[in-house]
């Protein structure tokens, strides 16, 4: 609910477009950038249809809306959203360990498995670069 309207219409507008650009691409054959229109398109019409049912219904509804905006800086709430994060990024990145061995066997170009390695030696990067900057914080 903080983006602004204008951005939320501008989105839904784009997304429709490109779910028009991807069908045209399927008509002539591209299935490549149908694919990309398609999935694009349908995810920023769904997303931002939501937010605009969300934003109307707590339009309708202030009290709810006052109380979500409660629960959202709310900071037990917050210490259980951090502490969920911390968690599923300790296991994603267990499953990333598999990903470039799959990619080994599924006999994928060299540049593909090493950008999978790359992601993961980012995460780890980006690990450190925030125990450190938090660690100054505290």
């Amino acid at each position: 609910m903080n983006k602004p309207v204008w951005l939320e219409k501008g989105l839904l507008i784009l997304g429709a477009l490109l779910i028009a650009a991807g069908v045209l691409a399927a008509l002539k054959g591209a299935e490549v950038w149908a694919g990309l229109g398609l999935g694009i398109g349908a995810g920023l019409v769904g997303a931002n249809t939501a937010t605009a049912l969300m934003r109307r219904y707590y339009r309708r509804h202030p009290e709810e809306a006052r109380q979500k905006r409660i629960e959202l800086g709310d900071e037990r709430n917050m210490a259980i959203r951090y502490q969920a994060k911390a968690k599923a990024f300790d296991r994603m990145i267990l499953m990333m360990i598999a990903v470039p061995f799959l990619l080994i066997a599924a006999k994928s170009p060299l540049w593909l498995v090493l950008s999978a390695v790359g992601l993961y030696l980012l995460a780890y990067l980006l690990q450190i670069m925030y125990m450190v900057k938090l660690g100054k914080q505290i």
